[in-house]
């Protein structure tokens, strides 16, 4: 759905390093809680004469024009008010399905909800200033941006079912890069130690990404064991290393991301110290023959 999927990359200015603002009055949010909670239960429903009555007039024609695919889930995650409480930008982590040729996606994303009171009711409205790129279409303005031409890109001359599918993933998968910042990682035998691997999310949606140890232990754990990372982002993956197993070795820890259930390995070893530094051995002392009388 085009609509929803504008203004992604204004998330991190509209809810990050500001203030904490005052908070609504509790019949203000209520009622704005209320209206979106309506909006999008129409739009899980596909019944979208009854969302377009919930759209600011100045928006109607904008939210007609687009294209709406069918959303499964939602929830509200956060509020900025602002003008006085008569605005307000509401952070919505949704997931919604739409088909590629043969093929259907379910895609998680986290996406900001315009809306403003008009006649004493909050009504949703598209603000043309918070246009980004999006899934399914690149506004002309931003044409020279890097996501842009990767999703022109994406876009297939082949109209096959097959190309088609492979399209989505590549417009799923997002920038091209490594998905991890290591691929392996040396811990000493006897001395405790923990390290860092950056895991990149390449999706644009939100993903959880699961670590779990494939081998065997040797001490080695990591953490979180689940975290979440927003579109584009990354998050760091603690290693720990417990030396009390006493055992040198090799071992694997499975970083899956959800819900697309691609799997990286990390591959974790635990090596003998190294041998102290050879001193060398002392020559005998070389024999003195007596002096002869």
């Amino acid at each position: 759905m085009r609509f929803l999927l504008t203004g992604l990359a204004t998330l991190p200015l509209l809810f990050a390093q500001t203030p904490p603002p005052r908070p609504a009055p509790k019949k203000v949010d209520a009622a704005l809680r209320s209206r979106v909670t309506e909006f999008h239960q129409y739009m899980i429903e596909g019944t979208f004469r009854k969302a377009l009555d919930m759209v600011a007039q100045d928006s109607q024609d904008f939210f007609l024009s687009t294209s709406k695919n069918k959303q499964t889930v939602f929830k509200i995650e956060e509020i900025a008010y602002s003008d006085k409480f008569t605005k307000a930008v509401v952070k919505i982590s949704t997931t919604y399905r739409t088909l590629v040729g043969f093929h259907t996606l379910d895609l998680p994303t986290t996406l900001p909800d315009y809306w403003k009171l008009v006649g004493g009711k909050w009504m949703w409205y598209h603000d043309p200033a918070a246009d980004h790129p999006s899934f399914f279409g690149v506004p002309l303005s931003d044409a020279t941006k890097p996501e842009a031409a990767i999703l022109a890109q994406a876009v297939p001359k082949d109209t096959s079912s097959e190309a088609l599918g492979a399209a989505a993933q590549s417009v799923l998968q997002g920038a091209p890069g490594l998905v991890l910042d290591k691929n392996s990682m040396e811990f000493v035998l006897g001395t405790p130690g923990e390290q860092q691997v950056v895991v990149r999310n390449p999706y644009r949606g939100q993903v959880r990404v699961a670590a779990t140890l494939a081998g065997p232990s040797l001490g080695v754990s990591a953490e979180p064991s689940l975290s979440v990372i927003d579109s584009l982002g990354t998050a760091p993956v603690t290693i720990h290393y417990d030396p009390r197993s006493g055992v040198p070795g090799s071992t694997v820890v499975r970083l899956e991301i959800q819900p697309f259930h691609r799997v990286f390995s990390l591959a974790v070893n635990v090596v003998r110290p190294p041998a102290p530094a050879d001193a060398g051995t002392l020559a005998p002392a070389p024999s003195v023959e007596p002096a002869k009388p």
